[in-house]
């Protein structure tokens, strides 16, 4: 890890490790990507989501300046941590079952084997 200390910014700049591993490899390229088509670039993000019911719309700007993002769908956030944060700890050690316990009496696993 580096840091510019310029007057005025800095920047950090990850090790090698750290881009190696990063979600993002070419942010600038995702950026041009976002701005040509918008709609098309969080459609895209949005598939790794799980929906209980599929947007219409990924985004109505008929109120403008009060947008609306993916119309009619329906997450859950939570869950959706939930589940990316047990397929990341299942990668690491494929022995442990991540289960979350509900306050009923029910669990819900999030990774099937």
């Amino acid at each position: 890890m580096s840091i510019d200390q310029k007057p005025g910014n800095s920047f950090y700049h990850p090790s090698k490790e750290v881009k190696k591993k990063a979600r993002i490899k070419d942010y600038d390229k995702l950026y041009q990507e976002s701005i040509k088509d918008r709609e098309g670039f969080w459609s895209r993000e949005t598939e790794e989501l799980s929906w209980y019911k599929p947007w219409e719309t990924v985004l109505d700007d008929s109120g403008s300046p009060f947008y609306k993002w993916f119309t009619g769908g329906k997450t859950n956030v939570v869950a959706n941590v939930l589940k990316a944060i047990a397929d990341k700890a299942m990668r690491r050690s494929p022995t442990i079952d991540v289960c979350i316990t509900v306050k009923r009496t029910n669990e819900e696993c999030y990774m099937d084997r």
